[in-house]
């Protein structure tokens, strides 16, 4: 499913697995937070999903793809977040946290900085694993 933002920008809502789409308000969270993550640090490939299930207990994921393996995520707590505020301070720690641990700078995308890391991934596998999950 392609989602479109005010400004044009596609948003693209991914499954989580396979025989489970997101619900509504898990689609309406991860859309919100990804908002957030685009207008705090533009230029990156943000991947959020959001599961409300109660196996989870309520999860939101962010994820770098194009540099963390495919099982880690940056996840915040559902019980966590109460209020659109808290939502927001949240997701941008989050975003910030990812950058800075892989040493990038907060804020907008600088292509060198980000083609010179890129390059020091081994090409075998990709992503980082100190992450936070």
């Amino acid at each position: 499913m392609k989602i479109l933002d005010a400004n044009g920008q596609v948003i693209v809502a991914e499954r989580l697995e396979e025989h489970r789409d997101m619900i509504p308000g898990e689609m309406q969270v991860a859309r919100e937070a990804l908002r957030i993550l685009l207008e705090n640090f533009p230029g990156y490939g943000w991947k959020v999903a959001a599961d409300f299930s109660r196996e989870v207990g309520g999860l939101i994921m962010i994820q770098l793809p194009t540099i963390m393996y495919s099982t880690l995520h940056y996840t915040i707590k559902a019980e966590d977040v109460s209020t659109a505020n808290d939502l927001y301070k949240k997701v941008r720690s989050a975003g910030g946290e990812i950058l800075e641990r892989i040493k990038l700078r907060r804020g907008a995308i600088l292509m060198p900085e980000y083609r010179d890391f890129r390059a020091t991934l081994p090409r075998h596998g990709r992503g980082l694993r100190d992450l936070p999950q």
